[in-house]
């Protein structure tokens, strides 16, 4: 039975802890703490000519401490903990799991595939969220954990092993199935697969992806695997914020009935200046989040994060982020109008009271 190649087994859970992070502010107070971190940025020449990320990810080693909290691991298996912080206010808490030398590939597929598709990440993950929140303190601007969540796991490999990977490895590995795939099914769920040399492979899924990379200093894939994620989260936050928020302003309008004039007017003012204020922020934060990655260039790098973008349904979500940004902008619109009518309204009225006031006025003098 073949040995299982070495690697890592990272399982991802990504929280949305406030609208901004200032990771110079958060160094200094890690240092203040006695604790180091380190930048993460990209490695290869091509993607760092071509890919640019202007405040590259703080990553937060985590104490030995918080390993003995998290439950317990397969026999021989080892485990660090890192929180990689974004400064589009993400918290990616990372739990980066080895196993011994000795695994068989066959074990490895079915204990990796039950610890990616059949764990509690909340578990280990929420408690090592706080532990860093509360290490950074005011370095979190406008801190609100909002209670959405993106979850995601990465098999990496040093090689293939010596059997090569089945397509019922991959169907376990990456999507928790055991039962085999129709052509269609497998074209979809695990069509994106990539190749830069005959030595590397990535596979992208929804919930998952494998990595085969033999440079031990190439984290690259990753990188980009995990900045989707985070600029995923903040549209499913942002989305979840305008599905709240517009419903509840909708009804206030609705609710507000007529009255006269210049009082409706400015009832109807205040509603307009909340849309307003919701659209303008939210629309500053997407772009935000959607300016932390820059493409130049259509490298093969760029192709992968595109896919897990693709394969996370990134684009719906970012269409129905629009689209209730439209809807906000009308509503606006639309109360604005109704405000300005009022207004007038409420001018032809005084001016018609002022001029049967003059005509009064005149008959009394007579």
């Amino acid at each position: 039975m073949p040995l299982a190649p070495r690697g890592t087994l990272t399982l991802t859970l990504l929280i949305d802890v406030g609208e901004r992070i200032d990771l110079a502010a958060a160094e200094a107070r890690m240092r203040a703490a006695g604790r180091e971190g380190h930048r993460l940025t990209l490695t290869r020449g091509e993607a760092q000519s071509s890919i640019r990320i202007p405040v590259a990810p703080l990553i937060i080693d985590l104490p030995s401490d918080h390993s003995s909290k998290v439950e317990s691991l397969p026999h021989g298996w080892t485990e660090t903990l890192h929180v990689a912080v974004y400064d589009i206010g993400v918290f990616s808490c990372r739990r980066i799991l080895s196993w011994p030398p000795e695994i068989a590939w066959p074990e490895l597929v079915s204990v990796g595939a039950e610890l990616i598709h059949r764990t509690d990440m909340r578990s280990w993950a929420e408690p090592l969220a706080v532990a860093v929140e509360s290490l950074l303190g005011p370095a979190i601007q406008e801190k609100d954990r909002s209670p959405m969540r993106e979850e995601y796991a990465i098999l990496r490999l040093d090689r293939e092993p010596s059997s090569g990977i089945s397509e019922a490895d991959l169907t376990c590995l990456l999507l928790g199935e055991a039962r085999v795939l129709s052509a269609d099914a497998r074209e979809v769920l695990l069509g994106r697969e990539f190749r830069y040399t005959e030595l590397d492979r990535t596979i992208v899924a929804y919930d998952a992806a494998l990595v085969v990379e033999p440079d031990p200093g190439d984290h690259d894939v990753e990188l980009l695997i995990e900045f989707a994620n985070a600029q995923l989260l903040e549209l499913e936050v942002y989305d979840a914020i305008l599905e709240t928020r517009l419903p509840q302003l909708e009804s206030r309008a609705a609710g507000m009935g007529v009255g006269p004039g210049a009082l409706f007017a400015r009832r109807t003012q205040r509603i307009v200046t909340e849309v307003h204020r919701l659209t303008v922020k939210t629309s500053r934060l997407i772009q935000q989040a959607s300016s932390a990655l820059r493409i130049t260039d259509d490298i093969y790098l760029a192709r992968i994060y595109r896919a897990v973008l693709d394969v996370m349904n990134e684009p719906a979500w970012r269409q129905s982020v629009e689209r209730k940004l439209a809807l906000a902008r009308t509503l606006a619109e639309s109360l604005n109008d109704t405000a300005v009518a009022a207004r007038a309204e409420a001018l032809e009225i005084i001016i018609v009271v002022l001029i049967l006031g003059e005509l009064v006025l005149s008959l009394m003098r007579r």
